[in-house]
Formats: C-alpha cells, structure tokens, sequence
C-alpha cells in the first residue's frame, strides 16, 4: 500500500504515547502541556519517517516494473535498443532483437560500424539521411524504412531516433528504437492495394456509384456517376444533391428527385430498388436499375447512404423488342389465314389459332383435348405420325393429305411440319395446316380448260378438213339423184347421214369458237403467288427453288383469272421440265414506264437454240419428246387476246428468260 510505512510509523508512536498517558493517569499525576508537544512532536517525526520508508518503497516498485518492461523490450525479438556514439562514430550498443530485426549479430554491429549502412535498402537511403539530420540538429526523429537481411529477406523497419546530450550540452550520442513493421506493412500495402483495385474497378464500372454521408452529402462518385449528371469537372465532395443542382440546370429536376428518392429510402430503413429515368440533352432518356443501401452508426443515427445505378436503357429497349416480337409472334399466329397449332414431343396440341374453326369447323377448346392422327381417316394416321416424329427428329417435313370437315365433307389439306428448336434441342412441332381444297379444284378446272382448248384446236383442224369434202360429197349425189330414178331412197339415206356428220362436224367447231369472257380487273401479283404455290410441290420433287420479287402497290390489270393461270402453269412447267439437274426459277413483277405489267420469268435450264425460238407458239410444234406443242400456242392465244405480248430469249446451258407484258386496266380502258 502506498501509506503503509506512514501509517505503521504514527501508529506505533500513537500506541506508545496512549500507554505513556495512562501510565500517568494510573499514578495520578497532570499531564502537562510540554508532555502534549512532546506527543505530537514524536508523532510528525513518525509521520515524515513513514513517508520517507512509503516514497523509497514506491521507487523500488517502480524501478522493478521499469526493469520488466526494460527486459521485455530488450528480450523482445522484434524490437531492438540501439544507441551510437557520435563523438567516436560507432556502435555503443544494441540489444539482442537486432539478430531477429537484421540477421546480424550484435558483436557484427559493433566491429563494423558501416554495416548499419550496408543493410539499408538502396532506395531508402533518403529516409535515413533525414533521420540523421534531425537527430544532429537534436530534435528527435521518426522514420520507416527498408533493410536486406544476412539471409537476403526485406524487412521493413519503424526506427525512433532520440539524441543525448552532456553536461556541456553538446550532442554526445543518439539512441533508439527499431521495430519489426515488416507484417504490418505488408498488411497495410495488401489493404491499400485492394482499395486501389477497388478504386480503380469502380472507376471503371459503367454503373453510377456514389456515397453520401448521413445528410445527404456527396463523399466520392465515380466518372460514370458524375457523367450522369454533367457534373465532371465540378467540385462535389460535401455538397448535396439540392447544392450540385445549382450547377448543371439542365439535371436539376433529376438531382432534386434523387434527395426526394434517397429521403424515401431512410424512412424505410433497408435497401431499396427502382428503376430511375434520367433526361438527356439530345432529347432522349435513359433508364437506370437504382439500389440504395443505408448505413447506420451502432446508436442508429446515419452514417452514410452507398447508390448504385446501372443503365439499363438497352435492356429496356430489348425487352420492348422482345415484347413487341412477342405480340407480333402472336399476330402472326393467331391472325394467320392458315391453321397453325403448336403440338410437345408427345403429339399434345397445346397451342391452336382461331383459323381452325374456319379450316376444320372444330373449335379451339376442342381441338387441343384431342390428339393430330384423331382427326384424321384410320388409314392416315400412320402417314401424320411418321412426318410428325420426322420433325421431332429435327427434320421438317411437307405432305398433303384429306380430312372429314366437322359438317361432314372431304377437305384437301397442305401441312408442314416445323421442329420448334430451343437450345439446340427440339420442344416441339409447328403445324402449318392449310386449305387446299379450293385450289385442288381450280388446279382441276385448269387442267380441264387446257384439255378442252387443245380439243377445241384440234376440233377446228379436223372440222374443216372434213367440211370441204363432205360438201363435194353432197353436192355430187344430189347431182346424181336429179338424173336417175328409183333410188331416191339410197340417195336420201347417203343424204341423211351425210347431214349427219356435219352436225357432228359443227359441234366439233363450237369447241374451237372463242368463249365469252369475263375480263375484270385483278392484282396480278396474288394470281402469279397462286401459280406459284400450285408448282412449288412439283418444283421441290424437282430439286428446284422458285424465288419470287414483286413489287408492291402494282396496278391492276383487266383480266380473265382461270386463262392468265393457265399461261403462267404453262410457262412454270416448261421451266422446271427444262432443268432436270434442279436450280431455280426467278419470278420478277414490276411495272414498267409504259403503263404496262412486266412478268418475267428465269430458269437455268438448258436453254434454246435461236433457230427454234422463232418456231415456238405454232401449233404442235415442241422440242420436248412427250410434247403436243399446244401449250405455248394457248398461251400467245390468251396474252394476245389480253392485248399483250410474250417475248422469249434464251442462251443454250445458260437458261431462259420468258417476258410477258399485260396493259394496266387504265391503259386498257383509255385505248378501248
């Protein structure tokens, strides 16, 4: 205790004194005044020699804790004592950590006074040469620096330098400590690198990154951030967003919604997210994905507010592409003229279009609680799942095949099979089912008006080279029936059936007469597309692509329909007949400067020789060996009844370019 020897001493010389007065008072005797002084005397005296003992023991106390903590430091294997003896210019001493510090020993340091030299990092020697000139002018010096080991390891070295003087006052040595800062450092390097690195990928985001303090004032952005905002170049750290208004009047609606924003997000005390749009000078915007992230002191008072932004206007604008191609994706399905349904790999349908009521007569609902080969005759069933799992397979198939309509009837179907691929894996099958009834009708209808016409032909030859002589015939045997007599009834049986055979002679002719025509005005590019979708089965089976480019807003043109399909069938069949290693067939439709439709038609077939295309168009003339040679006659026959032409030119193992031009029904009505 601290008061130990004072109170001992007085306690003792008072517990004298008591027995001393009692002793008096036991034997009667007055206690004088002088016994009184004398009492206290002995008592100070006391008092002072116990304070004397108390401050001695306190020393020692002392002296022991500072030897301790002298005997730690000096055993302390990364701390080293060190002092230098300026007048002499050599080690005075150096604690035993020096050999754990340096990896030399102190009798090294002693015997060579420039090994504190030798040891010191080249590119530190400036640390030192500072350290020692603050310790020469006698002010005490800090530094850190680096030295080589003995065994080659770098360490790094905090040194406190303190210089000593003698009784005269001049500098006599320096002393000090060093200490082992080598982990410390490394630390301190690692942190600051990872800040750096944080500090540099930040700067290099493409995302808004700023950081407020708890009233909202601006700490540190990133170049993006202040880009937002035109706030490059301005000088932000401390100001709040009403503040960095006041420089760019153009963001100080924006700037002013972000402190109503952030104030939103204090309240609700937790992160928050929302989607921010920011104005731009060009007159567009830009949409960021915003997240605020509040910060608090363990008190819960604001400590800071980190924001993020990312600009998401590309995002924005693909997924408004994305949705737009969604709902034109579902336009296209469900306002497509032809049934389309979507069937899994399982042969379910899960997805079918209104067209199907208008094509089958069954309704939506209805249809997809059924199975594809349900609907179709027993005997094909097994045609529609072989092209079906051919599709699932990957592999796209076209085929034609009939149905029974809801009301009872045959109907022709088209149906094309397309792998809906996901992945690179396939989900399921597209179904393209469309109505070929009608077309399979007018492709009959044709076929019976290019058989009729080539009989109507062939009616009018024989009709008039039977006529002739059966007039001769007839005008000879009324001759000989005026000058004999008696056989008038031979002669009226050879008359008879003389008459009968020109009636049927004359029933030959009415096949060959032209036919009242309907001529309206029509599009041509749907009749030449309907062609076109007539042969391209035949084109296909032929290993043969026919490509069509059509110009749009074409004037109509004054025609009869069922004839004008019949030229181009004739013109699209002699083209794909004359290429039997396959290629293509180009059809361009535009107008040309004279008011007229130009239908041209290109193939790579094999071509014809000149002297032959002169030939072409007369009658059963073909170079085609199971030809009639009545095609191409029919087919002048009704372009010249159209008021139009067909030129053809061609090169041989080079192809064949068929023109055809047709008057626009404005030019047919004025020249008419």
């Amino acid at each position: 205790m601290r008061y130990m020897g004072r109170v001992f001493g007085t306690g003792f010389v008072f517990v004298l004194e008591l027995f001393y007065t009692y002793s008096i008072y036991i034997g009667e005797e007055t206690i004088t005044l002088s016994q009184v002084v004398m009492s206290l005397f002995f008592l100070v005296i006391a008092w002072q020699f116990g304070k004397s003992y108390d401050n001695k023991t306190l020393q020692i106390k002392e002296l022991q804790a500072a030897k301790s903590e002298l005997d730690f430091i000096l055993d302390n294997k990364n701390v080293a004592i060190w002092s230098w003896n300026e007048k002499e210019n050599k080690t005075m001493s150096v604690s035993a950590g020096i050999e754990e510090l340096y990896g030399y020993t102190r009798k090294e340091f002693s015997e060579d006074p420039s090994l504190w030299k030798k040891v010191l990092y080249p590119e530190d020697q400036h640390v030192i040469d500072s350290i020692r000139r603050n310790l020469l002018s006698g002010k005490t010096s800090y530094g850190e620096f680096r030295i080589v080991r003995k065994d080659g390891q770098i360490r790094w070295i905090q040194d406190f330098g303190t210089p000593l003087f003698n009784e005269e006052g001049k500098l006599w040595k320096t002393s000090g400590v060093a200490i082992d800062i080598t982990e410390h450092r490394n630390a301190q390097e690692a942190l600051e690198q990872r800040e750096s690195q944080l500090h540099t990928l930040i700067n290099a985001m493409p995302d808004f990154v700023c950081f407020k303090d708890g009233k909202g004032r601006w700490v540190t952005a990133n170049p993006f951030g202040l880009s937002v905002f035109g706030l490059e170049g301005v000088d932000y750290e401390g100001k709040t967003d009403t503040e960095l208004s006041e420089y760019v009047s153009f963001y100080k609606e924006t700037l002013l919604y972000c402190q109503i924003s952030d104030e939103e997000t204090w309240r609700y005390g937790a992160i928050t997210r929302c989607e921010e749009t920011v104005p731009q000078p060009n007159g567009q915007t830009k949409v960021f994905d915003v997240i605020k992230v509040p910060l608090y002191y363990d008190n819960h008072e604001r400590k800071g507010l980190l924001v993020l932004g990312r600009d998401i206007t590309d995002r924005k604008k693909a997924e408004a592409h994305l949705e737009e191609s969604k709902q034109r994706y579902k336009s296209l399905f469900e306002q497509h003229p032809d049934l389309v349904c979507a069937i899994d790999t399982k042969g379910r349908i899960t997805q079918v279009n209104k067209a199907i009521e208008k094509v089958t007569g069954y309704t939506q609902e209805y249809f997809q609680k059924i199975t594809p080969k349900a609907l179709f005759p027993h005997h094909y069933a097994k045609k529609v799942m072989h092209y079906f799992n051919k599709a699932v397979m990957g592999q796209p198939s076209h085929y034609e095949i009939q149905m029974n309509h809801k009301e009872g009837h045959v109907i022709d179907l088209e149906v094309e099979h397309i792998p809906i691929v996901v992945n690179n894996s396939v989900e399921g099958v597209y179904a393209v089912v469309k109505d070929i009834t009608a077309q399979k009708k007018n492709e009959e209808v044709i076929r019976r008006s290019e058989k009729l016409s080539v009989v109507g032909e062939l009616a009018a030859g024989v009709a008039h080279e039977i006529r002739n002589p059966l007039t001769s015939i007839k005008g000879f045997i009324q001759m000989m029936q005026a000058n004999q007599v008696g056989n008038d009834r031979y002669f009226q049986i050879m008359l008879s059936e003389l008459d009968r055979i020109n009636f049927i002679v004359s029933e030959l002719l009415i096949l060959s007469k032209p036919q009242v025509l309907s001529f309206k005005e029509k599009r041509i590019t749907p009749i030449i597309e309907e062609v076109i979708t007539l042969l391209d089965t035949q084109a296909i089976m032929n290993n043969i692509k026919i490509t069509a480019k059509m110009d749009s807003g074409l004037p109509p043109v004054r025609c009869e329909e069922n004839q004008i399909k019949q030229v181009f069938i004739n013109v699209l069949k002699n083209a794909i007949e004359a290429m039997p290693s396959g290629g293509e067939i180009s059809v361009h439709i535009k107008e040309t400067s004279s008011n007229r439709i130009l239908i041209r038609v290109i193939d790579q077939g094999e071509g014809i020789p000149e002297n032959i295309i002169k030939k072409l168009g007369e009658p059963f003339y073909t170079t085609k060996e199971n030809g009639t040679g009545l095609g191409l006659m029919v087919s002048y026959k009704i372009i010249e009844d159209h008021q139009g032409t067909i030129h053809i030119t061609s090169k041989v193992n080079e192809g064949t370019t068929i023109d055809v031009h047709l008057p626009t029904a404005a030019l047919t009505s004025s020249e008419n």
